[in-house]
């Protein structure tokens, strides 16, 4: 069984091997026969590449890629050295030439910046470009006399949606001046009003913009001149792209309507845009030869009764343009004032609505009342209509009214008071002011104090004001002068004195009411040359409290003696023994005190400095003292400050001896015993 199994597995190896040797040789007898029959050879090769005449063509550059607005077109935009004249369009000479406007030089394509943006394999026209010299970026495109300015688009609907170059208007509505506009005057009356040679809107509505230009639509990724749906702010699924700001605009207007366009932006008014026409006018321009009107200036706010016409009251409130109507010559009405400068400061006789033409009977006449005057009110220039070239309009200013006057009222000689008369109540020691009087302002009675209460209507006289050097105020005793407390303030010569004693209000100053000049504020200024001053309580010296300030006295004190006492144990002789009871007598403690100052219940006493000792140790000892007040010398009868009278003495009280002053006593020694006498130094005689 096993040698006929490996039989069979040799025999059938060789028959394989034969069938593949066929097939093989098979496959080369095809091949050869479609050789030979050329079924496998390739077509001939052309050693030339085949090309389209070009005679009589004109090469025109072209783009090569896709371009951006106000980016600088480089070489390799417009040129590939591996196409070589494949970068260029060749057109026939006769397309070309019909097309002027068509750039066929590299030298005028290459480093322009682009004003739009361009897609690939377009040919460049001269509008293409911005002007050369122009900056790259997106500012490049605001025209030559524009401004740029950039806004979110959602604030004024339809911006997105036009392209660069193209033009229109911004208009906004106010609220509050649409809610109060009436018909204007000026229009009922056929005019009409300009801006940039344009009719502009009525009252109520604002021309924020005139004539702008759209510059681009931008994003925080992407710019284009070519409007909003050349944006693709979504991804592949058409959902908004993670991350993307808001679209923002950029326009070009002129300078003077940033202004009012960023306040109405500010105020959140509601801005609409009104696109301008993209068609080529048949009929030429439609700006207004404004050489065929006469226009008239009007106010663009209303204006009250008695009020003067301000610069503003005629200017627009957004753009500050002075407001005018244009009329034909054929609607002008005679008397109406062509000029601003004839309207500002004239006052006008009743309420003027907005957009008024005013004429010369909407206007007080000089001298007439712009508000009511009571009685006794003083007539100001506020208060009157005045001209500078009339000299009349202001001869009422500073009179007094002498009854109750009606705005309009014009103003003359009888309405007003005399001259001198009070026209409010003065209270006394205040000045008289301007106001006070129904007189010029050159009145002799202005500045001077009154010596009383002075009622409204009371002529005034030199009786009725203080005179001068006189004290405006209570001035108390030992302060400084100042020229608040004095009639002739800084030009008195009492200022800066000290009062010796209390002045009155209304009271004349002279060199007896001051002290010395020189003397300083306070209690030393009282005290004469060569004195001290003491402070003593009025209950340690009787009587002293009925003096004054300036009185002089003299302090004594009175003292017991007694002999018996004083002699005990001395031998006393007959003489003696028979006076030798109880005996007093006086001593002069100060003399010729001067009362300085009363504090309350203290006194200020200048004395001599000898006198200071024994006056302080009697006060110490409690001794009794006694006050023996002075008559007024003549000099004080000369009414001289009794700070300034001579300090000698003059008819003085005179000190008592002791009664001990002339008693000796001896001593005697006899047998070793000592024995005293007493006796009187005149029994010795």
């Amino acid at each position: 069984m096993s040698t006929r199994r490996r039989q069979t597995q040799t025999s059938t190896l060789p028959k394989l091997l034969i069938s593949i040797l066929v097939v093989a040789g098979l496959g080369v007898l095809i091949y050869g026969l479609a050789n030979s029959m050329g079924w496998l050879s390739p077509p001939p090769r052309s050693n030339v590449a085949a090309r389209p005449s070009r005679e009589g063509k004109v090469p025109v550059p072209k783009t090569l890629v896709a371009l951006k607005a106000f980016e600088k077109v480089r070489r390799e935009d417009v040129y590939d050295r591996d196409l070589d004249d494949e970068s260029f369009f060749w057109l026939s000479r006769e397309d070309v030439e019909n097309n002027p406007d068509w750039v066929t030089s590299l030298d005028q394509i290459v480093n322009r910046v682009m004003a739009r943006d361009k897609g690939k394999d377009f040919v460049f026209r001269k509008s293409d470009f911005l002007p050369k010299g122009s900056r790259t970026g997106i500012i490049a495109g605001v025209p030559a006399g524009k401004q740029g300015f950039f806004l979110e688009v959602e604030k004024i609907p339809g911006l997105r949606f036009l392209k660069q170059g193209d033009r229109f208007d911004l208009i906004a509505s106010l609220p509050k001046e649409s809610e109060d506009s009436g018909s204007e005057f000026g229009l009922l009356m056929g005019g009409f009003k300009v801006r940039g040679n344009k009719r502009i809107p009525v009252n109520g509505i604002r021309l924020l913009a005139k004539g702008a230009h759209m510059i681009a639509l931008t994003t925080d990724r992407t710019m284009t001149t070519q409007g909003g749906l050349e944006l693709n702010n979504t991804d592949s699924r058409g959902r908004v792209a993670a991350g993307q700001r808001e679209e923002s605009v950029a326009i070009a207007i002129d300078p003077e309507e940033a202004i009012p366009l960023t306040q109405a932006l500010g105020d959140d008014l509601e801005i609409h845009m009104v696109a301008q026409s993209g068609q080529t006018d048949e009929n030429g321009a439609t700006e207004i030869n404004l050489n065929e009107f006469v226009s008239f200036p009007a106010n663009a706010i209303k204006i009250n009764a008695f009020e003067k016409i301000k610069a503003s009251d005629l200017a627009e409130p957004v753009s500050g343009d002075l407001r005018r109507y244009y009329f034909k010559p054929s609607a002008v009405v005679d008397g109406w004032i062509p000029s601003p400068n004839d309207l500002i400061g004239k006052t006008v006789s009743h309420d003027i609505e907005p957009g008024y033409i005013f004429s010369a009977s909407d206007f007080l006449p000089t001298g007439s009342l712009i508000q009511e005057v009571a009685a006794f009110e003083t007539i100001t220039s506020e208060m009157l209509v005045s001209g500078n070239a009339d000299p009349n309009s202001l001869q009422f200013v500073g009179a007094v009214a002498a009854r109750d006057l009606s705005s309009g009222h014009l103003v003359t000689q009888n309405d007003i008071l005399p001259e001198g008369s009070l026209i409010q109540d003065v209270v006394a020691f205040e000045p008289i002011g301007q106001s006070d009087l129904a007189s010029p302002n050159d009145s002799p009675w202005i500045g001077r104090y009154a010596s009383k209460r002075l009622e409204k209507g009371h002529q005034v006289t030199e009786e009725d004001v203080l005179s001068s050097n006189s004290a405006l105020r209570k001035i108390a005793s030992f302060q400084q002068l100042t020229s608040a407390d004095l009639v002739d303030g800084n030009r008195s010569p009492w200022l800066g004195r000290i009062a010796s004693k209390d002045i009155e209000p209304g009271q004349v100053i002279d060199e007896n009411l001051l002290f010395q000049k020189g003397a300083r504020a306070g209690t030393s200024a009282g005290i004469p040359k060569g004195r001290m001053a003491v402070s003593i309580d009025s209950d340690a010296i009787k009587g002293i409290g009925d003096l004054a300030t300036g009185d002089r006295v003299d302090l004594i004190k009175s003292s017991v003696v007694d002999l018996k006492k004083s002699l005990a144990g001395i031998q006393v002789s007959g003489a003696l023994l028979a006076s030798t009871d109880q005996q007093s007598f006086t001593q002069v403690v100060a003399s010729n005190a001067l009362v300085v100052r009363k504090l309350e219940n203290q006194y200020v006493l200048a004395v001599r400095v000898g006198e200071v000792s024994n006056l302080v140790k009697s006060l110490a000892l409690e001794t009794e003292l006694i006050a023996i007040a002075r008559p007024d010398t003549p000099a004080a009868m000369e009414k001289v400050s009794p700070f300034e009278q001579s300090d000698e003495l003059t008819d003085g009280l005179q000190s008592e001896p002791n009664p001990l002053s002339n008693v000796v006593v001896t001593e005697m020694i006899v047998g070793g015993k000592k024995t005293a006498r007493a006796f009187r130094r005149k029994d010795d005689e």
